[in-house]
């Protein structure tokens, strides 16, 4: 008759002293910590999408940067709140419910009130892209998105838009990893 080992009991406090973040947040939903970035003045990079996973997707890869988020999902609804909120950049679809992408990055330039815009495309080419361009758009990217390219994109804006002018240490270690 073979032994078997005795079972394992708890040997104390875990070996990592952190708790993870989404574990100690109280049930809401997914995206309530973004609208926290309407409270404060700090630039907050506002997302313009109407598709809730690309939204949850962008926020998650750009949270390394340690800036507030703010999600829209019409271009009407960021103008209806523009005059609160201080873009340090601006990810918005080219297709977009009502006002385009498109037409959203020219109405914010015929105000004066340019942001440094990064548009997303489901389908497009060559010539979309360099009407985004041309348009004032600082890059543009076909879905599917590459997160690498993107990153980098604002994390560049972020950079140069700071009053530090360099990113967080975490914020490096998420550049070179991607």
């Amino acid at each position: 008759m073979a032994s078997h080992p005795p079972p394992r009991t708890h040997q104390g406090p875990p070996r990592h002293s952190y708790k993870p973040v989404f574990l100690s947040l109280p049930r809401r939903p997914i995206l309530w910590w973004m609208s926290r970035a309407q409270e404060t003045s700090r630039a907050t990079i506002c997302i313009v999408d109407p598709d809730a996973y690309t939204q949850k997707a962008l926020a998650n890869l750009l949270g390394a940067l340690n800036t507030p988020i703010r999600v829209f999902e019409s271009a009407e609804e960021f103008l209806a709140v523009r005059a609160s909120v201080s873009p340090l950049c601006l990810i918005a679809a080219v297709a977009l419910p009502g006002i385009s992408g498109l037409d959203l990055l020219a109405e914010l330039r015929s105000k004066g009130r340019a942001v440094p815009t990064i548009l997303l495309a489901s389908d497009g080419g060559v010539a979309s892209a360099v009407a985004a361009l041309r348009a004032g758009a600082v890059d543009y990217f076909k879905r599917p998105i590459p997160e690498r390219a993107l990153y980098r994109s604002v994390a560049g804006i972020v950079r140069d838009r700071s009053t530090e002018g360099a990113l967080s240490p975490a914020s490096e270690a998420t550049a070179e990893h991607l």
